[in-house]
């Protein structure tokens, strides 16, 4: 053998022993970033499911767990790419860019990388591999072509930006917060995933919005989404909060995240039961002190037990009070065009062979801007229940084109009433629908009252939850008022409608509603005794009722 083929072999030699030395290197790294998982939080990062979501509660390290996972696998994974979205562009960077138990990503990269020096750019050497930390497009590079990015909902042309590129992950945090989740995940992030065959990570602690793709995956009261594993994170498994440890002297004891060691105690089961003990006490029952909360307090339940509560969601209508298998009736009947076919509709009914015994009233939601909107209800002078006939809505039309689809349910069956908003630009529509109408079918339409919508509300509210309001399932009605929602803060008038949750068909449905409210068959309330429970109960609900009203 020649000397330059010697050299040749020599050179290869060490490159391959360079090359494994560099991976052996970013191994050992990648094992001392894993090294923090405990073992639920190991089974959700480390799992083989291509979609998964966690139930978590808070305090359950969730947040910290992933940013090690994503800065691991940017290492030992060339051109890896990952995106992490949460509700705002400012939560993304408290959450996981830097914060103050320095668990995010850039906390990660400092603690286990070498600071380099170059000018303009903070950068870190991980194992060989170079990190790029770019603040302003809160971005980091990898100099194996890897980069993780951080999103808020909020982005302006956030899907537009993440639309066409391709992700070996997705992570959405906080994702009870994301009300555009679901069409966030089927416009651009399957799309997305599909190059990599990638991941989608949904984690979350339910929220007072019992609605939306991440409850439907992560439901306990309904049927969940199909296709997604789901994991419970506790903060009783989080060891930050009690570390089981062999202390020097020989025996098993427990450090809490203040550094206080609890213990002795026998062997290691005893000190793991301690443990959970002791991570309640620290992460919950801190939480349970300061707000003064009581063992079935809604907050508590979400916040500590990962429970999904609707006692006291913010939802206008209180469709989430009652069982859906009992507010649901029929399903919803339309023609070919996509249109209502009311006639379909009415042979749901109960008794259907005596249809005549029932009265029907539409009300309507005139919009050119927003949506144009209307529901349909149907009733009986034997029976206290309202029946949902059809709810349909469709934006962008003009006021024929509204009145042609009006003329569509009328010439399909006998309404008894119409009610339509005539407030604000509806107005003149409206008085020029009336005469026509009254002259051509004398049937007039009633403006609908506008006054005093929180008691019309409230009054609505009252036949959900008594079983007098009948739905067709996932009726454009009931959608709504799974979603439909008052603002978080109260102004000096009281609360306010949410303006982001639609609202078209839902207040359609309360202008009828309070049409056929005088004109329905109700039974006699049964006599309450002052003093007595039922007395207390109803008291209580209308105070209840009152202070929504404020």
């Amino acid at each position: 053998m020649d000397r330059l083929r010697a050299e040749e072999i020599l050179q290869r030699r060490r490159a391959v022993a360079q090359a494994a030395a560099a991976q052996a290197d970013v191994l050992a790294l990648t094992v001392r970033l894993r090294s923090f998982f405990y073992p639920k939080q190991r089974d959700f990062f480390t799992s083989k499911a291509k979609r998964r979501a966690t139930k978590k509660t808070r305090r359950s390290g969730a947040t910290a767990g992933g940013c090690r996972e994503l800065v691991a696998r940017s290492l030992e994974t060339a051109g890896h790419r990952a995106t992490y979205i949460t509700g705002t562009l400012k939560d993304a960077r408290k959450r996981a860019w830097e914060n103050d138990t320095r668990t995010g990503f850039v906390d990660v990269i400092r603690a286990h990388g070498r600071r380099r020096d170059e000018a303009g750019v903070e950068s870190y050497d991980l194992a060989g591999v170079v990190a790029y930390i770019r603040k302003g497009d809160l971005v980091i590079d990898f100099s194996n072509g890897s980069q993780i990015d951080l999103f808020g909902a909020d982005t302006a042309g956030m899907a537009e930006r993440l639309r066409g590129i391709a992700k070996h992950v997705y992570w959405i945090d906080e994702a009870q917060d994301l009300h555009g989740l679901a069409d966030l995940y089927k416009a651009v992030i399957v799309a997305a995933m599909s190059d990599y065959d990638g991941e989608c990570w949904l984690t979350g602690t339910p929220g007072k919005d019992c609605a939306g793709m991440f409850y439907e995956i992560t439901t306990d009261d309904e049927t969940p989404l199909t296709g997604w594993e789901v994991h419970r994170i506790a903060a009783t498994d989080n060891p930050m909060f009690g570390r089981v440890t062999w202390t020097e002297g020989g025996v098993w004891s427990v450090i809490d995240n203040t550094g206080k060691e609890h213990g002795p105690y026998l062997d290691e089961a005893t000190a793991e039961e301690a443990a959970k003990a002791i991570r309640w006490e620290r992460s919950a029952g801190a939480a349970i002190r300061e707000n003064g909360w009581k063992d079935d307090d809604p907050d508590l339940l979400r916040e500590y037990y990962a429970r999904w509560v609707k006692s006291d969601s913010r939802y206008v209508y209180a469709l989430h009070r009652v069982p859906e298998h009992e507010i649901v009736y029929a399903p919803v009947r339309l023609g070919a065009n996509g249109f209502p076919d009311l006639r379909a509709a009415l042979r749901d009914l109960p008794g259907a062979v005596q249809l005549r015994e029932y009265y029907t009233a539409l009300g309507a939601d005139l919009g050119t801007r927003a949506a144009f909107a209307f529901t349909v209800w149907a009733w009986s002078l034997r029976d206290p229940v309202l029946y949902e006939l059809a709810s349909w809505k469709r934006p962008g039309l003009d006021y024929d084109e509204m009145a042609a689809f009006l003329n569509d349910v009328r010439g399909q069956i006998n309404l008894s009433m119409i009610t339509a908003d005539a407030g604000g630009g509806g107005k003149p529509a409206v008085m020029g629908w009336s005469k026509r109408w009254v002259d051509r079918y004398g049937i007039p339409i009633i403006e609908a009252t506008k006054q005093n919508k929180r008691i019309a509300q409230n009054q609505l509210n009252t036949d959900i939850r008594k079983g007098y309001i009948k739905l067709r399932k996932d009726s454009v009605l009931m959608n709504e008022w799974k979603v439909h929602r008052w603002k978080q803060l109260r102004t000096v008038d009281g609360k306010e409608e949410e303006d982001s949750t639609p609202r078209d068909a839902s207040d359609a449905g309360l202008y009828a509603h309070r049409e056929s409210y005088h004109h329905r068959y109700r039974p006699p309330e049964a006599e309450i005794l002052p003093g007595t429970e039922e007395w207390a109960i109803r008291e209580e609900r209308e105070l209840e009722e009152a202070n929504c009203e404020r």
